[in-house]
């Protein structure tokens, strides 16, 4: 009795410390962020086109935004066949970003009006107007690199977030659940083996369906999934732990799994904000 009192005492502690993380502001928005290659040896302006039908938009250009106007008519003046400047001309939901490079040579475009397809106009105080091919948002945030000369991109591989949450996620759960098994004094060299295949099994499910679910989808979709994927993990740990760990009996395996998955699970799940920045400034 009173090893499972301290089993139990502990284990509060442990959801405790799991559900202090403060919520950020749920929610990500798209987002695009363009380098620049060879950028004109003049003043320039860089906008997103995005082709619409529709005349009622808002207005992405500040009061306070001091742009060039014979630049800016360069811009609201192009004509494409239905392909209108983001930023110059509006859009049917609210976008933010400069038509000016930022400190860094950068351009970054964000918030709900980013267009999921797109081309790149670069006009410059000559009257220079260059436009690159469509460009398909597929992802919550893109980075490109342009090449001004000829108007070509590249992009990061999106494979290198996916490393990066499950960096992220094994190692913080490999440190919560071992500590649940040296809690329920089950930390013996003939389970390190299991707990270790069981733990890569488990994060690489995760992995494969939350990063998917941020990348593509958002903080939206990644907390929709979040639970089902858990529901998943918790059933395999709990079938995996009775089968091929040692412990004094199947209930403290199953108490242990239960325990183990609940912590790394919550834990996970308050993090979730935290973890997408990151695996989101990877590829950046």
């Amino acid at each position: 009795m009173r090893k499972l009192g301290k089993i139990i005492l502990i284990t509060i502690m442990l959801l405790t410390i799991c559900t202090v993380t403060v919520f950020a502001d749920m929610g990500s928005k798209p987002r695009v962020q363009i380098d620049i290659k060879n950028p004109p040896q003049e003043k320039y302006y860089l906008d997103l086109l995005y082709y619409t039908e529709y005349y009622d938009r808002y207005s992405n250009i500040d009061a306070d935004d001091d742009y060039d106007d014979k630049m800016l008519a360069l811009l609201t003046g192009y004509d494409d066949s239905g392909w209108v400047p983001a930023i110059a001309s509006g859009t049917s939901l609210p976008m933010w970003g400069s038509l000016e490079p930022d400190e860094n040579g950068r351009h970054i475009f964000g918030y709900f009006g980013v267009p999921d397809e797109f081309k790149i106009i670069i006009v410059t105080e000559s009257g220079q107007i260059k436009v690159s091919d469509v460009i398909k948002r597929k992802t919550m945030e893109i980075s490109l690199t342009l090449d001004c000369n000829d108007m070509s991109h590249t992009s990061k591989p999106v494979w290198t977030a996916y490393i990066a949450q499950f960096a992220i996620t094994f190692s913080v759960t490999i440190a919560v659940e071992f500590i649940v098994l040296a809690i329920f004094f089950m930390a013996r060299k003939a389970n390190l083996k299991p707990f270790l295949h069981m733990n890569i099994i488990t994060q690489l499910l995760l992995t494969a369906f939350m990063s998917t679910g941020f990348i593509y989808g958002g903080t939206i979709i990644a907390y929709m999934w979040f639970p089902v994927i858990e529901l998943v993990i918790f059933i395999f740990e709990m079938w995996y732990s009775k089968k091929y760990f040692i412990g004094e009996n199947d209930l403290m395996k199953l108490a242990y799994a239960f325990v183990a998955n609940t912590a790394s699970a919550m834990l996970t799940f308050f993090s979730l904000e935290t973890i997408m920045d990151i695996m989101f400034k990877v590829i950046r």
